[in-house]
């Protein structure tokens, strides 16, 4: 628990932290992947905003596939690398 009411459970590997569990004072929560290096690489997060959203990153953390619910209505889009949309779900 921090100072800010924040509360972080993580799992470290032998490099870093591998996994975190997270509840902040905004209403935000979620658990989080991360790899050798420090990077988020996987996310599953309940926004601020009531939101729920599954993202996958590349290795600079840049996400390369998105599904986000809100308000019942659905989202999946996949980026290229070079931060192209290459396929978005229609609304």
């Amino acid at each position: 628990m921090l100072d800010d009411g924040s509360l972080v459970f993580c799992f470290d590997s032998f490099k870093g932290e591998a996994t975190c569990m997270y509840s902040m004072p905004s209403g935000e929560r979620g658990f989080s992947v991360t790899d050798d290096v420090g990077k988020d690489r996987a996310l599953i997060e309940i926004k601020p905003d009531t939101s729920v959203g599954v993202t996958l990153n590349n290795g600079d953390e840049k996400p390369l596939a998105t599904m986000r619910v809100m308000n019942g209505k659905s989202e999946i889009v996949l980026t290229a690398a070079d931060g192209r949309t290459v396929w978005r779900s229609k609304k």
